[in-house]
């Protein structure tokens, strides 16, 4: 019952602040903690794994509003060989995904739908980068070993910037995210800009594939 007057008193707060502080960007660092192991890989390819995530840390920004936003790499550094995910736009108006991956020497825009997933609100609270957080979990099944298993995501979001965003795919909470705990990865908050609302523009290079047929290639490219 508590969580659920908590939840209320979120939604209520966010909606209140819907006309302010609703568009600027956030810098986020992101750090590889532990290698994630996945499902029935050889040596060679789980190596290849552990390389893409650690290229995958560094700086990023997300540029957003309440209809759009763009997470990005500050810096990106590029291996033909390896797979590299670095931008992911969302336009929540359509529920559309657009990730720019490079697979082998071949760049590509993947569009896929924006996730839906069931979030725990917790009363646990703490400050980051000057915004009052709360905190929130879900599950989600990822491959380990021989088997899939849940693996419990934590974000850490605020209401005072009523968007419902952050990094990556992640969102669809009542306010941003600012801190993020994935699969032995940490992506957290170095600093907020709120500013007047500028424009978003999606990636436009690469070849345009749906998620199917990413898979496909991906698979092709694995074996």
């Amino acid at each position: 019952m508590k969580n659920i007057l908590l939840v209320g008193l979120l939604l209520i707060t966010s909606l209140s602040l819907q006309a302010q502080n609703s568009s600027g960007e956030v810098y986020f660092i992101r750090k590889t903690i532990s290698k994630p192991i996945i499902i029935n890989t050889t040596d060679e390819l789980q190596n290849k794994i552990n390389l893409n995530e650690s290229l995958k840390d560094g700086r990023y920004i997300l540029s957003f509003n309440n209809e759009y936003s763009l997470y990005d790499k500050e810096e990106k550094k590029y291996l033909l060989d390896r797979i590299n995910t670095f931008s992911y736009y969302k336009n929540q108006q359509t529920n559309l995904l657009l990730k720019e991956v490079f697979l082998n020497s071949s760049q590509y825009l993947v569009e896929d739908s924006i996730p839906k997933r069931t979030w725990k609100i917790k009363r646990k609270s703490k400050s980051i980068c000057g915004y009052k957080v709360f905190k929130a979990k879900t599950t989600t099944k990822i491959p380990v070993k021989n088997k899939f298993k849940n693996t419990t995501i934590t974000a850490w979001f605020t209401p005072q910037i009523p968007v419902s965003n952050g990094p990556e795919e992640y969102g669809g909470l009542p306010g941003l995210i600012l801190e993020l705990h994935v699969n032995g990865t940490t992506t957290s908050c170095n600093k907020v800009i709120l500013k007047p609302e500028k424009e978003i523009i999606p990636p436009k290079k690469g070849k345009k594939v749906s998620k199917k047929e990413f898979n496909l290639l991906l698979a092709e490219s694995i074996q």
